[in-house]
């Protein structure tokens, strides 16, 4: 009787690991696709950043390429405008 008692614990603890196991994989399986799809989602709103700091002739030459240095215009608090590479605090 108590082999048999002690036999049925063992199928149940074995039944248990496999859950588990099982169970992590599942969650290993899951955070793995939602880490893809945050990357998919995120690079494109990284790609238009960057590419919105780049000139036109370095937007078309250097697609994948980070920005030399920024392009554009920016104003500052008194109105008047100044090249984003040249931009003081005084």
């Amino acid at each position: 009787m108590a082999k048999l008692q002690l036999a049925q614990r063992q199928t149940t603890y074995r039944a248990m690991d496999h859950y588990r196991v099982r169970r992590l994989g599942t969650q290993l399986l899951v955070f793995g696709l939602f880490a893809i799809l945050t990357v998919i989602a995120i690079y494109p709103m990284i790609w238009i950043v960057t590419n919105s700091l780049k000139s036109d002739i370095d937007l078309f030459e250097q697609t994948w390429a980070l920005p030399k240095e920024p392009a554009g215009k920016i104003t500052n608090a008194r109105g008047s405008s100044v090249s984003a590479g040249t931009l003081s605090t005084a």
